[in-house]
C-alpha cells in the first residue's frame, strides 16, 4: 500500500513541479491579496497590532489564505483526473481506495507546505516580519 500511495503522491508532485504557471500563481497570489489588502486598506483600518506594522499583521492571514487555495487546488485536480479519465483507471486498479485518498491528502499537504514556505521566504522583499512560531491573537 506504501508504494501505492509514493507512486501517486510523487505523481502528483512532478506534475506540480513541471507546471510553471501554478508555481508562479501560487507565489503571486498572495502578493495579489498584500497589494489589495494591506497596502490598500492600510491607511483606513485601525487595529490594534501591539507595535507590528499592518502588513506584517496579514501575513500570517495570507498564510492560512495560500493554505486553503492549495487545498482546494489539490480538490479541483480530483475532478480533472475524473474528466480526462485518470480516476477511472485508478478505481479500477487493484490498489485500495484509502490509498488513492492519502495519497491526495498528502500530494495536497505537500504543495501547500511548498507554497507557504516559498511565500514566507518572499516576505523580506517587503519588509514584512513574520515568525511562523510567534504566537497570535489579541492580548
Amino acid at each position: 500500500m506504501l508504494e501505492v500511495v509514493y507512486a501517486l503522491w510523487r505523481r502528483d508532485m512532478i506534475k506540480f513541479v513541471r507546471d510553471r504557471r501554478q508555481l508562479i500563481t501560487s507565489l503571486t497570489r498572495p502578493f495579489l491579496w498584500l497589494l489589495a489588502f494591506g497596502f490598500g486598506l492600510r491607511a483606513s483600518v485601525r487595529l490594534p497590532t501591539g507595535g507590528t506594522d499592518y502588513v506584517s499583521f496579514l501575513v500570517p492571514g495570507l498564510a492560512a489564505m495560500t493554505v486553503l487555495f492549495a487545498s482546494m487546488f489539490a480538490a479541483i485536480s480530483i475532478v480533472w483526473e475524473r474528466e480526462f479519465g485518470f480516476l477511472k483507471e485508478l478505481l479500477v486498479a487493484p490498489v485500495p481506495r484509502g490509498a488513492i485518498v492519502a495519497a491526495k491528502i498528502l500530494a495536497g499537504s505537500a504543495t501547500a507546505l511548498i507554497e507557504v514556505s516559498l511565500m514566507y521566504v518572499m516576505w523580506p522583499t517587503i519588509r514584512a516580519t513574520a515568525s511562523p512560531l510567534a504566537g497570535g491573537g489579541p492580548s
